[in-house]
C-alpha cells in the first residue's frame, strides 16, 4: 500500500516478460458496478467478498501494481502490438486479483483469530496521506480532502495493518520479532553444507576436438545419409486435400508446378515446392513412417508419389533428378556430418573424447599433470572455489556461469559432485563428461570457506526461509522467486477451498 510498503524486494534489472500466445476477450467493467448499483464479486475467502469497486482492494492493488511495472519498463511495447499490451494488461489484472485474495485472506483470518486494532495505530498511519513535500503532517491538505476520500483512506489503513498484523506474526520483522524462526542448530546444517571449499585445476577435451578424419570416415561409411535429393512436394494440411489435388494431377486438370503455387501449404519448401533441405537426413524426418519413405526414395526422374503422410501434414512428391552423392572432402559437407552426429551419435564423439582423456590420466601420473596438458596442447584451467551446492542453491555458493562456464553442465550431475568431492590433494579424477565436453580434474586446494561466505549462508537461509517481501505483487508478475515460506502461502491461499475464482466469468464477459 502506498506511503506503508517497506522490506521491498530488490529487483536489479528490467525483465523481459515472455508472453504466449493467448485468445481471450477482455472487457473491463466501466466503474466496477452495475447500472443497479449492485457490487461485482470478483473473488470471495470464505464468506468475505472481493468486489470490482473504484474504491476497492482490488482496484488498490492494481493501480499500484501497474505503476510499478510501468516504472520497471514492464509495460514497454515497442512495436505496438496492442494483441501484447492486451496480454500484458490481462497479466497485471491477473496478478492483482491474487495479490488482493491474499491480503484479504490475511485480514480476515486476523480478524477471525479476534484481532483488534486500535485506533492510535490507524491515526498514525494516516498521517502519510496528510503530509507535504517536507515529510510533516499538513492540516491544510488534511482539510481539503473530501469526507469520502478520508473514509477510504481510513479503510484502506485499517486493511492493510490488520492484514499486516497477520504477516507479521506468521512471517516476523526485519527486527526479528515474532513470525517463523530458523534453529541455530537448522542454520549450522545449512552452513556446513558449505563448509569445505575446492579449488580444481583442470583441463578440457572439446568435442571441437574431434577429427576431421574421424568425420569424414563416418561420413563414407554412412554415405547415404548424406546424398542430396531432388525432390519437389506438395503439402498439405489434410489428407482430403491432398486427395483432391491428387485426383486433379491424374486427370491433367493441373500441373504438378500450379499446385505448388494454388494448392501446397509449402510446409518444409520454398516458393517452387523445392525441398528446404534435400538431404537424406531431411528426408528421413520429413517421412517418419517407413513405407512413406521408401516410396518416396524409390521414385524414378520425373516420377510422381501418392499421397504419403509426413511429419506435419500429407505431401505429393515428384522427382527431377538422381541423388547426388556427398563430396566428404568439402569442409561443408564434414560440418554437415559432425552437426548429424552431435544430435544423433553423440556417443561415438564421447567416447573418443573419453578415451583421449584416459590417455592424459595415465601421462599425467607418470609426467605430471601440468607438464602433460604442455604436450597435449591443453590448457591448464582453474576453477573458482567450489562448495558441495548440488542444483546450485541460491542460499549457497554458487558456480559461475560466467568464470566457470565448463562446470555449470555439471550442476546437477552426481557423478561430478562424487568425483569431484572424493578427491585427495594432488589426485587426478576419472574423465567426467559434462555436457558436450569432457574434464579432468586435479585437486588443487581445499579450504575452510570464509567467515563472511559463512554469514552469508545465514542471512541467505533466513530470507528464503520467512522473510515476506512486500512487493511481492511485482515479483509475481516477473516470475520472481519469493521466499519459500511467503511462497507456500500464496500457494495454500490461491489453493483453498475457501478461495473462490470469480476473475475469468467477470473479466471474459463479452459486449
Amino acid at each position: 500500500m502506498a506511503g506503508f510498503k517497506k522490506n521491498t524486494l530488490a529487483i536489479g534489472s528490467i525483465i523481459i516478460l515472455v508472453f504466449s500466445v493467448i485468445a481471450f476477450v477482455f472487457v473491463p467493467a466501466a466503474g466496477g458496478q452495475s447500472n443497479d448499483g449492485s457490487k461485482t464479486m470478483i473473488g470471495k475467502w470464505k464468506n468475505k467478498q472481493l468486489d470490482y469497486t473504484a474504491d476497492g482492494l482490488f482496484f488498490r492493488e492494481y493501480q499500484q501494481l501497474h505503476r510499478s511495472a510501468e516504472l520497471r519498463g514492464y509495460l514497454r511495447n515497442d512495436n505496438n502490438n496492442k494483441a501484447q499490451q492486451e496480454f500484458i494488461e490481462r497479466q497485471i489484472m491477473r496478478t492483482a486479483f491474487n495479490s488482493s485474495m491474499i491480503q484479504l485472506a490475511a485480514r480476515e483470518e486476523a480478524l477471525n483469530a479476534g484481532f483488534y486494532l486500535p485506533n492510535k495505530n490507524i491515526n498514525k498511519a494516516l498521517i502519510s496521506f496528510y503530509t507535504d513535500s517536507t515529510g510533516a503532517y499538513s492540516e491544510k491538505l488534511y482539510n481539503r480532502t473530501s469526507e469520502q476520500q478520508r473514509l477510504a483512506n481510513r479503510r484502506q489503513v485499517i486493511d492493510y495493518l490488520t492484514a499486516q498484523r497477520y504477516i507479521e506474526d506468521n512471517f516476523g520483522t526485519y527486527d526479528n520479532i515474532f513470525g517463523l524462526k530458523t534453529s541455530s542448530a537448522e542454520t549450522a546444517f545449512v552452513q556446513k553444507m558449505a563448509e569445505k571449499e575446492r579449488i580444481f585445476k583442470y583441463v578440457v577435451f572439446e568435442e571441437s576436438q574431434f577429427p576431421q578424419d574421424k568425420i569424414r570416415a563416418y561420413g563414407e561409411e554412412h554415405a547415404e545419409m548424406f546424398a542430396e535429393h531432388n525432390l519437389l512436394m506438395l503439402t498439405f494440411a489434410s489428407q482430403e486435400d491432398a486427395n483432391k489435388t491428387a485426383q486433379a494431377l491424374q486427370k491433367g486438370e493441373i500441373t504438378f508446378e500450379d499446385a505448388v503455387v494454388t494448392n501446397s501449404t509449402k510446409m518444409g519448401t520454398d516458393a517452387n515446392g523445392k525441398l528446404l533441405s534435400p538431404y537424406r537426413t531431411t528426408v528421413n524426418r520429413t517421412f517418419p513412417e517407413s513405407k512413406d519413405l521408401d516410396t518416396v526414395l524409390k521414385l524414378g526422374v520425373d516420377e510422381m508419389s501418392p499421397v504419403v503422410k509426413t511429419s506435419s501434414g500429407y505431401a505429393i512428391v515428384k522427382c527431377t533428378a538422381p541423388a547426388k552423392a556427398a563430396d566428404f572432402t568439402l569442409p561443408e559437407t564434414q560440418d554437415r556430418v559432425l552437426s548429424y552426429m552431435k544430435s544423433n551419435e553423440r556417443g561415438i564423439i564421447e567416447d573418443y573424447l573419453e578415451q583421449k582423456a584416459k590417455t592424459f590420466i595415465e601421462a599425467a601420473k607418470i609426467g605430471g599433470f601440468a607438464h602433460e596438458a604442455s604436450i597435449n596442447d591443453l590448457v591448464v584451467q582453474t576453477s573458482n572455489p567450489i562448495t558441495l551446492n548440488y542444483g546450485n542453491a541460491a542460499i549457497l555458493p554458487q558456480i559461475s556461469y560466467q568464470s566457470d562456464s565448463f562446470f555449470t553442465a555439471g550442476v546437477r550431475n552426481e557423478t561430478f559432485f562424487k568425483k569431484a568431492f572424493a578427491l585427495k590433494q594432488g589426485e587426478i579424477s576419472d574423465p567426467i563428461l559434462l555436457g558436450a565436453n569432457v574434464l579432468v580434474l586435479q585437486l588443487d586446494e581445499e579450504k575452510n570457506s570464509s567467515e563472511e561466505t559463512q554469514n552469508n549462508i545465514a542471512n541467505s537461509y533466513r530470507q528464503f526461509a520467512s522473510v515476506w517481501y512486500y512487493e511481492y505483487p511485482l515479483a509475481m508478475l516477473a516470475y520472481q522467486q519469493l521466499s519459500w515460506g511467503q511462497q507456500t502461502f500464496i500457494d495454500f491461499v490461491l489453493n483453498s477451498k475457501n478461495f473462490t475464482d470469480n476473475f475469468n466469468a467477470v473479466f471474459n464477459q463479452k459486449d
